[in-house]
């Protein structure tokens, strides 16, 4: 138990405050111990995330976790490096990279939200594409709902090689 740092691109983006919100209900309902101390809005931009990173540590030596619900994960594991907090966090972050296969690897990164952007980019294709009536397209239909696995990686259970 302790605090947490939350680092988002921005909380006017909804998915970014839905996920921020979905935490700290969800520690304020199951986690009492735990509460989230700063968020830090870091534009998805590793730079500008890890000097903000650094600000919120060096204001919570004693953070215990880090969850990054944008795509500054390089950020985030620079922060980390510097040496600013007392003990290693928990880190979650988001999406299956050669970056967070490494992190995780390497013991940095705790665990990885994997929502297969590429397949779920696809998907949404495929909406488009039925919705107009595009001659050819992958037949999907109304409601749409998406088959997409959302996988979390851990270091136990990584693929052999890192993504291309």
């Amino acid at each position: 138990p302790g605090p947490v740092i939350v680092l988002c691109n921005h909380l006017g983006f909804q998915s970014h405050a839905d996920r921020v919100r979905g935490l700290t209900d969800n520690l304020a309902s199951h986690a009492k111990g735990f509460e989230v101390v700063q968020i830090v809005e870091g534009g998805d931009d590793a730079i500008r995330s890890e000097g903000r990173l650094k600000n919120a540590f060096r204001a919570h030596p004693d953070a215990v976790a880090i969850y990054n619900v944008g795509a500054a994960n390089r950020g985030v594991v620079g922060a980390m490096r510097a040496g600013l907090l007392l003990h290693p966090p928990v880190f979650i972050g988001h999406e299956l990279t050669a970056f967070t296969w490494e992190s995780l690897r390497a013991g940095l990164m705790t665990l990885t939200i994997d929502q297969s952007p590429e397949l779920q980019a696809q998907f949404a294709i495929d909406v488009l594409l039925n919705h107009f009536n595009f001659a050819g397209a992958i037949q999907v239909a109304p409601p749409y709902a998406s088959t997409v696995p959302i996988v979390l990686y851990g270091p136990e259970n990584l693929p052999d090689k890192a993504p291309d």
